[in-house]
């Protein structure tokens, strides 16, 4: 079965399709631990990343990936997870297209990943 591509639309940024996401054993693994909470936080930063949304980012970040958001350039955002049970951060890296305008790959990951 071939990779599914989705776009989403932010009102000024366009995020280039993507062909896989992931999640590191260790956002599984704490996914499973935390139940619906931390299933509904990752979905909810994947969202919002895949819509131009770079979380906590600091600005130089923020800056970075709105420059190379047209080129189809890694992009990585930054949250928090700060609700029940301990705090987690989570990171949701793009991967590089091959190509302008290609699919990209996204996974979510924790900073020890």
């Amino acid at each position: 079965m071939a990779p599914t591509e989705t776009t989403v639309t932010a009102p000024d940024k366009q995020i280039h399709p993507v062909e896989n996401m992931v999640m590191t054993r260790a956002v599984s693994a704490w996914i499973v631990m935390a139940g619906t909470t931390g299933s509904d936080f990752v979905s909810e930063c994947l969202r919002k990343h895949m819509g131009g949304d770079w979380g906590l980012s600091c600005e130089e970040d923020a800056a970075a990936n709105d420059e190379r958001l047209p080129q189809g350039g890694m992009l990585m955002s930054a949250w928090v997870y700060d609700g029940p049970g301990p705090k987690k951060d989570l990171w949701v890296i793009s991967d590089p297209a091959h190509e302008p305008g290609g699919a990209q790959n996204v996974t979510a990951l924790v900073p020890a990943d």
